[in-house]
């Protein structure tokens, strides 16, 4: 075998040696990075059904003995990682009712002694134009 074909053989090798390598490499997730830096392990995602936005999401207890956990959540532009809107609710849920518009719930507080009714804590709110809404309308 010549010089010239073992020196070939060597950077065919070489190259593909590099190549593999590259590809083992995990892609950085710049979503999964900021998901895991704002809530930890354990988050939940939710995207919208163009994939312009995502709900973060985390469920926790300020204190061991509270009967209810918290909801955390923020509400991200993906393309721009910008964050459009975050709530924090006790025993509260967000989701997406339309391409746009999100849906939250969280526990009504105590009746009063008198039974009266506590208001209710649902609300809506669009991503586009960045307006919270309550009531039956948007």
């Amino acid at each position: 075998m010549s010089m010239h074909t073992a020196c070939l053989i060597m950077i065919t090798l070489g190259t593909i040696v590099i190549s593999c390598n590259n590809r083992l490499k995990p892609e950085s997730d710049p979503l999964k990075e900021y998901a895991i830096d704002r809530f930890g392990e354990g988050y939940l995602q939710d995207f919208n059904q163009t994939n312009e936005y995502v709900i973060l999401s985390k469920q926790y207890k300020i204190r061991p003995s509270d009967p209810f956990p918290t909801l955390r959540f923020e509400v991200l532009e993906i393309k721009n990682m910008e964050v459009i809107f975050n709530d924090n609710l006790r025993d509260g849920e967000a989701s997406w009712i339309k391409d746009y518009i999100i849906e939250v719930k969280s526990l009504k507080g105590i009746p009063g002694p008198d039974g009266q009714n506590t208001k209710d804590n649902t609300y809506r709110f669009n991503v586009q134009n960045r307006k919270k809404f309550t009531g039956g309308f948007f």
